[in-house]
């Protein structure tokens, strides 16, 4: 599950829904996707390469996205 904001708010309570929802199927995994990770954990670029109208908009404007992978665990 990929996450993305332009509030750091909004997706940080929208990572903490999907794992709390997810009752232990769902983790943060950034290792696998080949993306740097700033200090705070967000992911530094969107890993499918293509930008969002919006995403582009908002990077456009000087702003910053708050991103975050989500993988299934395998148990």
């Amino acid at each position: 599950v990929f996450l993305q904001s332009d509030i750091e708010q909004v997706a940080s309570k929208m990572k903490d829904q999907f794992i709390l929802y997810s009752k232990g199927r769902l983790a943060v995994h950034c290792d696998e996707i080949g993306v740097d990770v700033d200090s705070d954990g967000w992911l530094k670029e969107n890993p499918f390469g293509i930008r969002s109208d919006w995403e582009q908009h908002v990077i456009d404007r000087g702003g910053s996205m708050y991103r975050i992978m989500l993988s299934k665990v395998i148990e």
